[in-house]
């Protein structure tokens, strides 16, 4: 077999086996200490980052009130937007909820539960990044740490991890279940695809989209099984036979026990509630303004920070030309795959990445073409791509490195590391100061210290309210409110054709029961809502002006 060796900064990268694991040994402990520093080292910066308590936004509402229902024995209910009133929650999975219930249960408040659940997955994310670039590149001793170290210092990650969103749960159990995905396909152990099954049940209890990952293990593993026909013609027999039956089983396997679960919450409830969901699918195509936000939530991946939307577009494709060249160009002449490690064993970890992350924007354009016109591509709807983007990365970069016979393109891709690390961690400081320094949407300040929102408490307990911040009223004050009807139904992105009407029975609702309507000023974002000016000109109500918001009754006639 041929030997050959490369060294950086004093550790060797070897392909002959014995001799490679003799020479790593003593620094595996040192390289698991440094990986569990930097986990602990994201747990701390996390809850010093959210001193003021973790961010809430809109859907934090909903997860937070499923949980305060749940945990009051009500059940896994929300208040609705259209009634007021309290229903089941279908529109999320029950997992995150369910969760920040148990830890409350130990006398700590919802908020407190997740801002302690989230800053110990950041820690546990962080954790696993490593864990799975070593897993692929076991004879390195700095790439799983500099992976640990991008994770931690990627500030849509760590603000992510800084919101009351099931995110970085999905995150955990996502990379769980791939690590035992691939796992299960170099030594093809049973335990491992169901470990696999059961940590994608898991996702799929805490997001739909987990989805992804189900259909990432399916064909990862009919993939394998289709290598295995083609090892034999005539069709396999014998051990190889009984290897493609087993493998088949396992396909099966690895899809009913990661579905059961989210299939038995969807058909418990259709049954009781007569609903599994209430999303609806309508054609509204793909649109320009969502691929410019895709594409400039990635560029910012890499060294592209707080610039213009039109520049960060255009770096993303620069990066995108640049990676693809050097790619081609390092490839140029040698037939052996990227994926074939130095140690001899061949992994499916790339591929499997490399298929979770295209399942994953695939599933998000079909979503945005036919269930949520709004579907936004930021950091949030791509963290688990940046998750999956940072270790394939890294492991791609490292086949390149060690079989680049060209020293510059070595240090070039030494350099590129540094500068993304530094790069990261200054965007990183900039994000810990504005974010330490106050709560985030309404655990802000602004939020907290509203005079719309003193008006509201200062109002009769069982006034009715309509608002295009009910969600706001509800998590601040505990009052129920209702949302104004929608100019345009948010998700399908169409005119709502029964505005003029929806609006006429507001109005005699508000007139019949005294009731009144709060327009925050600072949630401009909901623009299928209809306007102030317009809600002014159609209801000619008494106008009460505040600072950050208004408040209109009907005069009674």
């Amino acid at each position: 077999m041929l030997r050959c060796g490369y060294t950086l900064s004093g550790f060797t990268f070897n392909d002959h086996g014995r001799d490679a694991r003799a020479t790593l040994l003593p620094t595996t402990k040192i390289k698991t200490l440094i990986i569990a520093l930097i986990g602990v080292g994201g747990v701390l910066l996390m809850l010093a980052a959210t001193r003021y308590g973790i961010g809430v936004y809109p859907d934090s509402t909903v997860y937070l009130d499923a949980a305060r229902n749940l945990a009051a024995g009500s059940g896994l209910r929300v208040l609705s937007g259209r009634t007021g009133e309290l229903i089941p929650l279908t529109h999320y999975p029950p997992l995150y909820s369910a969760v920040l219930a148990l830890i409350a249960e130990g006398g700590t408040s919802l908020v407190s539960a997740a801002r302690i659940l989230n800053a110990t997955l950041f820690g546990g994310n962080i954790i696993l990044t490593g864990i799975a670039i070593w897993f692929y590149a076991r004879d390195s001793f700095w790439l799983p740490v500099m992976g640990s170290i991008l994770a931690l210092t990627a500030v849509d990650v760590a603000g992510g991890h800084s919101i009351a969103l099931a995110e970085p749960l999905f995150v955990f159990l996502t990379i769980i279940g791939l690590l035992s995905l691939a796992r299960y396909l170099e030594r093809r152990q049973r335990r491992w695809v169901l470990a696999a099954a059961l940590a994608t049940a898991l996702s799929l209890l805490t997001r739909y989209v987990g989805v992804t990952t189900v259909i990432t293990g399916c064909l990862v593993l009919l993939a394998a099984a289709a290598r295995l026909m083609r090892a034999e013609t005539p069709p396999p027999s014998g051990r190889n036979g009984r290897a493609l039956r087993r493998i088949l089983l396992d396909t099966l396997l690895f899809g009913v026990i990661s579905t059961l679960p989210i299939l038995s919450w969807a058909v418990s409830f259709r049954s009781v509630f007569s609903s599994a969901g209430d999303r609806q699918f309508a054609f509204h195509l793909f649109s320009l303004r969502q691929f410019v936000s895709g594409s400039s939530t990635v560029a910012q991946w890499f060294l592209l920070g707080k610039v213009s939307g039109g520049l960060r577009v255009t770096g993303f494709l620069i990066q995108i030309v640049i990676v693809g060249g050097l790619i081609v160009f390092l490839r140029r002449g040698d037939r052996v795959p990227l994926s074939v490690e130095l140690a001899g064993r061949a992994t499916m970890l790339p591929q499997i990445l490399g298929g979770f992350i295209l399942v994953n924007i695939v599933l998000l354009v079909f979503t945005a073409s036919f269930v949520d016109a709004d579907t936004v591509f930021d950091s949030r709807s791509l963290l688990p791509v940046h998750f999956a983007t940072i270790i394939l990365g890294l492991v791609v970069a490292r086949d390149i490195y060690v079989r680049s016979r060209a020293q510059p393109a070595r240090m070039a891709l030494v350099v590129l590391a540094m500068l993304l690390l530094c790069s990261q961690s200054l965007r990183l400081a900039g994000w810990f100061i504005r974010t330490s320094s106050d709560g985030q949407g309404y655990a802000s300040r602004t939020w907290i210290e509203s005079e719309t929102i003193r008006a509201v408490q200062q109002q009769p307990p069982n006034i009715l309210i309509y608002s295009n911040g009910y969600d706001a009223i509800h998590y601040l004050t505990g009052r129920s409110a209702r949302l104004i009807p929608e100019k345009i139904v948010h998700g399908t992105g169409r005119v709502n054709i029964n505005h003029d009407r929806e609006l006429d029975e507001m109005k005699n609702d508000l007139n019949e029961h005294r009731g009144m309507l709060v327009y925050f000023h600072n949630l401009s974002e909901r623009t299928y809502l209809p306007s102030e000016d317009e809600l002014r000109s159609r209801l000619s109500p008494q106008v009460r002006n505040l600072n950050d918001g208004s408040i209109f009754e009907i005069l009674t006639k």
